[in-house]
Order: C-alpha cells, then structure tokens, then sequence
C-alpha cells in the first residue's frame, strides 16, 4: 500500500486517506493513519515534513508556527512553542538564529 493511502486486510485497491493531521506511511492498514508526530508537519497524509529551525510543530500539525520567546532558540524538529533556551556560549536574536559568543564576550 503506498504512502497516503491504507489497505485494510484482504483489499483489493488502495484507499486513499484523507484525515486531517495524519500521516499514512506506506502499508497502512487502517483509515486514520497514524497522528502526524511532533516535531513535523503534514501538510496531506501523504506528506511528512521536518519542522524547519525557527518555527515549532505539535503533534498532528499541517503547517509550521513560528516561534516568538525571546531568548529562545528553536533547532529544527522542535514540537513545543517555548523552544529551548539560547544555549550558554551563544547568543540569539531570534529564535531561528543560533551564534557563537564572540570572542572577548559573555553571552
């Protein structure tokens, strides 16, 4: 069974599958898939995406959400809204941005 779709037991054809936030690797085998896991998106259950650095993905997530908090950096893969904290030895003007102290100074 291909990816996007589900074959119940003993089908004939493919099923296309076609609920909100799941993901439907290749050989499912039940309508709903599976929940779209934290850290990606899927935009359609055919489709699974690594959330991008800079933005954050629950699970069951279609699209990204940037993140705001200041001082917080999120790496790619990130499911929580907070992201981390800017790692000690950095600095972060956004929460996409991660940038080695420069040299001389305490960050």
């Amino acid at each position: 069974c291909p990816v996007g779709s589900y074959c119940p037991a003993r089908s004939t054809s493919t099923t296309t599958c076609v609920r909100v936030g799941s993901y439907c690797p290749a050989g499912t085998s039940i309508a709903e898939g599976g929940d779209c896991p934290g850290g990606a998106f899927c935009a359609t259950p055919a489709e699974k995406e690594q959330c991008p650095v800079g933005s954050y993905c629950p699970a069951r997530s279609t699209s990204t959400t940037t993140c705001v908090r200041v001082g917080s950096y999120c790496p790619a893969g990130t499911s929580i809204a907070e992201g981390g904290d800017c790692p000690g030895g950095a600095f972060c003007a956004t929460p996409a941005e991660k940038e080695q102290c420069p040299v001389g100074s305490y960050c």
